[in-house]
């Protein structure tokens, strides 16, 4: 883990004066690193951006991980319901993925009667996104 810090500070300070490339899978050290990303796959260019560039090109968009307390078998019914939710996804018990209106979900739940422990703001990872567009290239 110290050689990993040493190595990313070097780094970091190469790149306030210098182009760096840095090739690597390994999505973390990039999503650290790096302000613009170059996406290849089988020598084509998949995409060319900033992490979100590409997450928006891939499709992938940003998200709530709703953590509930007194969950039942009603819950995701009730989820369905709400109109500033576009997809829902079950994470584990009384967790969910939810994506649609941000500004309109806390009001929302709160009227529809859920008792919310937790809503986390999460971005889509550089992994997923990659993911995406090799899928779909």
């Amino acid at each position: 883990p110290l050689q990993l810090a040493d190595i990313r500070t070097v780094i970091s300070s190469l790149a306030a004066e210098h182009l760096v490339v840095l090739s690597t899978h390994v999505m973390q050290e990039v999503e650290q690193l790096c302000t613009r990303v170059v996406v290849i796959h089988q020598g084509r260019v998949l995409g060319d951006g900033t992490a979100a560039a590409l997450a928006a090109q891939a499709g992938q968009v940003p998200w709530l991980e709703l953590h509930l307390d007194d969950v039942d078998s009603s819950t995701q019914g009730k989820l369905a319901t709400l109109h500033a939710i576009s997809r829902i996804v079950p994470l584990g018990p009384g967790r969910f993925r939810l994506e649609g209106n941000d500004d309109a979900l806390g009001p929302a739940l709160a009227h529809a009667g859920l008792s919310v422990r937790a809503l986390i703001p999460r971005e889509p990872s550089l992994s997923q996104t990659f993911a995406s567009l090799v899928e779909s290239a």
